[in-house]
């Protein structure tokens, strides 16, 4: 079970995962020893899944973000489509929702030849009905940081 030093130290580490043990102690307000334990027992019962960085990708050149939404015909074949997705490259994210489609995913494209290409895979899917997507024409704000308390 989580208390608020646990809390503290998730809070701490959204902000800058790459902070030492010593800075979080001091931030939290614990002993170096106390955080180092905390965050391993945070790791190993899961609810720190790992250390990540966040890239700015305009510095690579023109990269895209697109939302394809998927429809199959039916449900029962979400986990199938879902397990070939997983593995497709700069797939970010993909939602079972509800509405009029089944799918959401959100991917990275260098190019408008790519999306092609992945919409091209997709409908080519067993059970999948059509697709419908959209490219994100300019990010407002894309953070996934969760405040849990």
């Amino acid at each position: 079970m989580m208390d608020g030093v646990d809390e503290k130290i998730i809070k701490a580490l959204q902000a800058d995962s790459k902070q030492s043990f010593k800075d979080l102690a001091k931030a939290v307000g614990v002993s170096e020893t106390t955080v180092f334990n905390r965050v391993k027992k945070l790791e190993r019962d899961g609810i720190i899944e790992k250390y990540t960085i966040k890239l700015n990708l305009e510095k690579f050149g023109e990269w895209f973000t697109a939302v394809v939404a998927i429809d199959l015909d039916s449900g029962k074949w979400i986990v199938d489509v879902v397990k070939k997705l997983k593995d497709v490259e700069n797939v970010h994210a993909i939602y079972d929702v509800t509405g009029d489609f089944d799918l959401l995913v959100i991917q990275r494209f260098k190019d408008k030849n790519e999306l092609f290409e992945f919409i091209r895979m997709v409908s080519a899917m067993p059970h999948v009905a059509h697709t419908m997507s959209w490219m994100v024409m300019k990010v407002f704000k894309e953070d996934f940081f969760c405040k849990i308390s």
